[in-house]
C-alpha cells in the first residue's frame, strides 16, 4: 500500500509518505520520508508502486512565482530507502484558480495493468488566467529501469 499526503515543512509543504507492506497479514512500514527539496508547496498528491518496487508520486506544485503546476517525483527500487528523486514539473499552470474553492480533488496515480510498469498521474492545472479554467492533464512516466 502506498500513502500520501501533503504536510508542514518550514514555511512551505512537502508531501508525506509511506510504503506499507504485508497488508493482509501483519501491515509494516517498509520506508516512509517526506518530499520537500525547496520552499515551492506541494499538495494534492496522489502515489503508486509498480512491479520492480519503483514509486511515482504526482502532485500539484505552487509559489509566489509559480501559478500552480503538474509535478512528480518517484523513486527507482534500488534507490535508498525513504528518499525520492529531484522531481519535476510536466506541466505549467498559467493561471490561479480561486472559485469555486477545491482543487486536485481527483489527482491519481495508476500502474498500466498490461505491463506493470508503465505509470499515469492524472490531475488538473489552470491553462490561462480566469475563472473556471481548469483543464486535465494525464502524465505517462515509465522508469528506465522498467522493461
Amino acid at each position: 500500500m502506498i500513502v500520501s499526503h501533503a504536510v508542514k515543512h518550514g514555511n512551505s509543504t512537502g508531501i508525506r509518505w509511506s510504503e506499507i507492506r504485508d497488508v493482509e497479514t501483519t501491515p509494516v512500514v517498509f520506508q516512509q520520508g517526506t518530499h520537500a527539496p525547496d520552499a515551492t508547496f506541494r499538495s494534492m498528491t496522489s502515489g503508486a508502486r509498480a512491479q520492480k518496487g519503483n514509486l511515482l508520486f504526482g502532485y500539484s506544485v505552487s509559489s509566489r512565482s509559480l501559478s500552480p503546476s503538474v509535478a512528480f517525483t518517484g523513486r527507482s527500487a534500488g534507490d535508498p530507502p525513504g528518499v525520492m528523486q529531484a522531481g519535476a514539473i510536466v506541466k505549467k499552470g498559467a493561471g490561479v484558480h480561486t472559485e469555486p474553492d477545491r482543487w486536485g480533488d481527483y489527482a491519481s496515480v495508476s500502474v498500466d495493468p498490461v505491463d506493470d510498469c508503465t505509470m499515469f498521474f492524472a490531475t488538473q492545472y489552470q491553462a490561462q488566467k480566469g475563472k473556471f479554467n481548469w483543464h486535465t492533464s494525464i502524465v505517462k512516466l515509465r522508469f528506465p529501469d522498467c522493461q
